[in-house]
């Protein structure tokens, strides 16, 4: 089955979203963005980013915890 939305722009309001699925596919050929006042990722597995460039930016410390930290 599946349900097709094509729309300008989409605003869902909510005390509360649970989105759950098998696998998920998001693509932005502008700006993705998200505004959060924490933001807490748990992968299970392994965490893969590509990029040309990234910038890691805090007002306080910065921890990395793990067995080998590889630079260069």
């Amino acid at each position: 089955r599946v349900v097709s939305q094509s729309v300008e722009r989409l605003e869902v309001s909510a005390t509360r979203l649970f989105e759950k699925t098998r696998e998920t596919y998001r693509e932005a050929t502008g700006l993705l963005q998200t505004r959060a006042g924490r933001v807490r990722a748990v992968i299970e597995d392994a965490f893969s980013m590509t990029a040309h460039r990234t910038t890691i930016t805090s007002k306080e410390e910065t921890s990395i915890d793990g067995k080998k930290v590889l630079l260069g």
